[in-house]
């Protein structure tokens, strides 16, 4: 196998080359980088003609990537450098640097919610909360929250946490409430 070849290779340059320690080290590391790469190129091209959609593509991947990672004992950096690497799919990388700018679809506008229409549509969720009912669950006054509601004013971060808390609860999930930039 290629990657094998890679390894060895390295290894026999360095035996008995008189290079030092580190720089040995060093060398034989860039090959099991490269090793890796290999490797992994095959198994990316692989996964991808299998039809797998992106997060379970994503998914195997990082699977793959971590066994390579901790069988040739590479470094943090090496292993995130072979994430950025391999986290595409081969045919998306493709169309991404062969699709001109001006051709691809434009992405759609990211639509900010205010702190209010979070809340309102976390109250809506949660079996349409009255604003006195969520004042009295969040232990807070019902004009703080109308305010919030009204974007008047923004909730402290005590008050924020308590909001997420209360809406977490009820609708049985993490809820996280986004601060406006």
């Amino acid at each position: 196998m290629e990657s094998e070849r890679i390894r060895w290779e390295a290894e026999a340059k360095m035996e008995g080359s008189g290079l030092p320690h580190k720089e040995a080290t060093y060398i034989i590391n860039q090959a099991y980088l490269e090793s890796a790469r290999t490797v992994l190129k095959v198994l990316a091209e692989g996964y991808a003609n299998a039809g797998l959609g992106l997060q379970e593509f994503q998914k195997i991947m990082k699977f793959e990537i971590d066994g390579a990672v901790s069988s040739l004992r590479l470094t943090g950096i090496q292993q995130r450098y072979l994430e950025t690497e391999f986290f595409i799919p081969p045919e998306r990388k493709l169309l991404e640097s062969s699709t001109p700018t001006a051709l691809r679809e434009p992405e759609p506008p990211k639509v900010v919610e205010t702190i209010g229409a979070q809340i309102n549509r976390l109250r809506e969720e949660a079996s349409h909360l009255s604003e006195e009912e969520l004042a009295e669950k969040t232990g807070l006054d019902i004009r703080t929250v109308q305010r919030n509601i009204a974007n008047e004013t923004t909730p402290s971060g005590r008050n924020l946490r308590a909001y997420e808390r209360v809406f977490s609860k009820l609708l049985n999930r993490q809820v996280v409430i986004s601060k406006m930039p």
